[in-house]
């Protein structure tokens, strides 16, 4: 529920952005930081580029990302994790695929929804991680902070319980029940904790994790 409202908040601050910004003032205020800083302005993103007309228009359809692309529907949609307790909340088992099928496609159109009005509004000036473009959003610091903070804050979150549902699933894999120990569940959850951090270390590209992480599912 946090995150729709935080993906729902991200496309109403670009429609609004859309119908009360001023397209002469922002190219002013554009160029004005260019004469700075040339580079600046087409290396970060940001509102002022995404004055509609005065950006360059992204493509209708593009096949130079498409595999980074079903990576990422790949990886935007797993939900094989929580299958289990969905299963389990569930009086009629016979549901399940109903429930499954509806949330897969009410989230799909939530996510298209948001790429096709950002892409629209910003155009080719799209961050890989298109939270960080709300750094120069000033009608509101609340909604900028939030929607900068928001990723890191849910993966923070979900990360430790993520590695504490792979340990168990390799314990029960390798373990019989009668060798199951407090030592042992500890040291697994360490070995499964710790590569992604250290590999984090070495690539943090966002397309770059989504693309390796779509394709191992």
């Amino acid at each position: 529920l946090v995150r729709v409202c935080v993906v729902v908040m991200m496309i109403m601050t670009v429609l609004i952005a859309a119908i009360y910004d001023d397209p002469a003032t922002s190219t002013a205020s554009s160029s004005s930081s260019s004469s700075s800083s040339s580079s600046s302005s087409s290396s970060s993103p940001s509102f002022s580029h995404g004055v509609i007309g005065t950006h360059p228009k992204a493509p209708y359809f593009d096949t130079s990302g498409l595999f980074t692309t079903f990576s990422i529907i790949v990886f935007s949609q797993l939900m094989n994790v929580s299958l289990g307790m969905l299963l389990g909340a569930l009086d009629d088992k016979r549901q399940l695929g109903s429930v499954v099928v509806s949330g897969m496609c009410s989230t799909a159109l939530l996510y298209a929804t948001f790429a096709v009005i950002v892409g629209w509004y910003f155009g080719t000036y799209v961050d890989d991680s298109s939270n960080v473009m709300w750094r120069s959003y000033t009608r509101s610091s609340f909604v900028r902070v939030v929607v900068e903070g928001f990723p890191a804050l849910d993966t923070l979150s979900v990360y430790p319980l993520n590695a504490m549902i792979l340990s168990g699933n390799l314990i029960n894999f390798v373990y019989d029940d009668d060798e199951r120990s407090p030592l042992r569940v500890s040291v697994w959850r360490v070995v499964v904790a710790l590569p992604p951090i250290a590999l984090g270390l070495w690539c943090w590209r966002l397309d770059q994790i989504f693309a390796a992480t779509g394709v191992i599912g």
